[in-house]
């Protein structure tokens, strides 16, 4: 008898998020892939066409605005996305194998920018890079941030609340409150 139920339970899952693709983007469906196996989509999101959502520990808040063309995969591991939060097009943010990746209220993040807390092991040069496996760590950028264009944010950063960050900056590190940021590195 619990098979039924669980049948009706993933029904109902699938036809939640379609609505919420179809309502969302105004656009056709065979444009998406979604995960359904998302931890939370918030209410009042809008998701661009062409965008892949992918993961069992997403999580997106409420009143989400993406634009077209974003990739967003969490892997085994957490990405928390806040309420409010605006993505231009093509933000691509991937967290694995370890970490996680977290993106306060109200933040605006630009195109082109790339989210990776993760990156190639290279400490053995008698192994090709690619088989050396990856080193992981966290990003978090604090509520109320602005991330222009083209930055990339490496593994290990932390934006505090309000941060501004200029076109084409590279970050790594920790940066207070209200800190203004640009620059190859910042």
């Amino acid at each position: 008898n619990s098979k039924p139920v669980e049948l009706m339970k993933l029904i109902k899952r699938i036809i939640k998020y379609t609505l919420y693709i179809i309502t969302a983007t105004r656009n056709s469906v065979r444009h998406f892939r979604v995960s359904l196996n998302c931890k939370k989509i918030g209410k009042g999101s809008r998701l661009g066409a062409r965008l892949i959502l992918s993961g069992n520990h997403l999580q997106i808040g409420d009143h989400f605005s993406c634009n077209w063309d974003c990739r967003i995969v969490a892997d085994n591991v957490p990405i928390d996305i806040g309420d409010y939060v605006v993505f231009g097009h093509h933000v691509d943010v991937a967290a694995g194998p370890h970490g996680y990746i977290k993106i306060g209220d109200r933040t605006s993040i630009a195109q082109f920018v790339v989210l990776r807390n993760c990156s190639h092991e290279y400490k053995d040069s008698n192994r090709p890079i690619q088989e050396q496996g990856h080193t992981s760590g966290t990003i978090d950028i604090g509520e109320d941030c602005i991330i222009s264009t083209s930055c990339v944010i490496l593994p290990n950063t932390q934006l505090g609340k309000g941060c501004v960050i200029g076109a084409g900056s590279i970050l790594s590190g920790n940066y207070p409150d209200y800190s203004i940021l640009m620059g190859n590195p910042a």
